[in-house]
């Protein structure tokens, strides 16, 4: 997560994608389909564990919750932040 700390820009979420991870290779379908515009992906999954396997098949940035990222900091690339 360090290599891009401070680099993604918080107001602007027109070239981030959101995916459900419901199967990864479904997942790892959509994520390599996609436009080469999108800067990142923001996994929605329920484990460390599938966002790991999803990530090490992909070449985007792949943010979760950092509540998943505290379970296994190498699951993603990015942290997402939740407050309210």
């Amino acid at each position: 997560p360090d290599a891009v700390r401070g680099r993604i820009p918080v107001v602007d979420g027109a070239r981030r994608v959101v995916v459900d991870v419901h199967d990864i290779d479904t997942a790892v379908e959509t994520i390599t389909g996609l436009d080469r515009a999108v800067e990142l992906v923001e996994l929605v999954c329920r484990t460390p564990e599938d966002a790991h396997a999803v990530r090490r098949r992909v070449d985007l940035p792949i943010a979760v919750d950092a509540t998943l990222l505290a379970g296994n900091p190498q699951c993603a690339d990015i942290a997402v932040l939740r407050c309210g």
